[in-house]
This record gives C-alpha cells, sequence and structure tokens, in this order.
C-alpha cells in the first residue's frame, strides 16, 4: 500500500464550484441527507431514483432494495455501523460486495465518513482495482484509511482555508459540512 505521506498534484481544481454548482451536486447531497430527519422518505421511488442517479449506482432491486432497507434501519435508529459491517450486511442480503456503494450508505448516515469512489481514488492515488479475494476486509480497511489519511493531508494544507471559504460562500446552507466531505466534492467535481 502507497504511503500516506504522499501528496498528490493539485486535485481540487479553480472550476470545481461552478461545477457544483451548474450540476446542483451539493443541493442534491442535502436532500439525499435529509432523510437523517425523515428515514421513511429512504422507501420513496423519488428518494431512491435521487439516490441512485447523485451516487450512480446502477443496480437491479436484487440490491437495491436491501440496500435500501439497510439505509433506512441505520436511519431509523441513528446508528453508524463500521464500513465492514454494512460491506458484510450487504454481501449477505445481495451476495455482491460493493465498496463504493456502502461507504456512500455510510457517508448518508454520518458526514465525517469519505466517500470511496473510483474517481477521487485515482486522483489521491488511492487503489480502486479489484480486490483479491484471500485478502478482501484487509484491503478494504487499507484502502479506505489511506483515503481518510489524504483527505486529511488536503484539509491541513496551507491552500485548504481558500478552498473552504469559497465553498462555504457558494454554499451556505452547506457550510455545516465536515472539511473532508467539502473536500471530496471538489475533488469529485475536479474529475
Amino acid at each position: 500500500m502507497k504511503s500516506c505521506d504522499f501528496k498528490p498534484n493539485l486535485v481540487i481544481h479553480s472550476n470545481s464550484i461552478a461545477k457544483l454548482l451548474k450540476r446542483r451536486d451539493v443541493e442534491k447531497l442535502l436532500e439525499i441527507n435529509a432523510a437523517r430527519r425523515a428515514p421513511e422518505m429512504v422507501t420513496t421511488k423519488k428518494y431512491q431514483s435521487k439516490f441512485k442517479g447523485y451516487y450512480r449506482i446502477r443496480r437491479g432491486d436484487q440490491f437495491c432494495k436491501p440496500y435500501f432497507k439497510l439505509l433506512r434501519h441505520h436511519l431509523e435508529r441513528k446508528t453508524k455501523p463500521a464500513l465492514k459491517a454494512i460491506l458484510f450486511a450487504l454481501h449477505k442480503k445481495t451476495n455482491e460486495w460493493h465498496l463504493s456503494f456502502s461507504s456512500k450508505l455510510l457517508a448518508t448516515l454520518d458526514d465525517s465518513e469519505p466517500i470511496y469512489d473510483r474517481n477521487v481514488a485515482t486522483m489521491l492515488c488511492v487503489p480502486h482495482g479489484a480486490l483479491k479475494a484471500n485478502r478482501w476486509a484487509e484491503q478494504v480497511e487499507e484502502r479506505m484509511d489511506l483515503l481518510k489519511c489524504r483527505l486529511k493531508n488536503i484539509v491541513s494544507s496551507s491552500t485548504w482555508g481558500q478552498h473552504e471559504a469559497a465553498f462555504n460562500k457558494a454554499f451556505p446552507e452547506a457550510s455545516h459540512l465536515n472539511s473532508l466531505r467539502k473536500a471530496d466534492l471538489m475533488i469529485w467535481a475536479s474529475y
């Protein structure tokens, strides 16, 4: 696994805020996260369509029904399981392993959790290929730890304050988001 000390080249582009505004990404994220206050909305087609469109989940009912049921379960109980617990719960119900989709479910429960997205992983030089069956759980943890570390490096950089101020000015309704989530959004828009 690559070192956390590695500093990727500039990953937040100057046009990331404009892209987020144009695509309404932050507005959509806040609408998705509104399920924290009203978990029953997770069962609606409107919510599921917005969630699947925003997070690019192109799976059938065999995957999506247990996925949204698990999301609602944790929203109603206001619980935040470990990422591995989500992965294994989804695998048990769907017979599929999805690090990215599991991280998106967890991030919907808690803004301080990063999303494992292939594009963001690429920009941060975090491995994103297939996981080896015999080291699957270990590699998931390594990748998420590296992703968190790289995001923390970005938000502790000397230029982060400028990026966060620009984000907060453009999206005052989202200024409460964790710095890691803001960085993740801006990096995602930069890809």
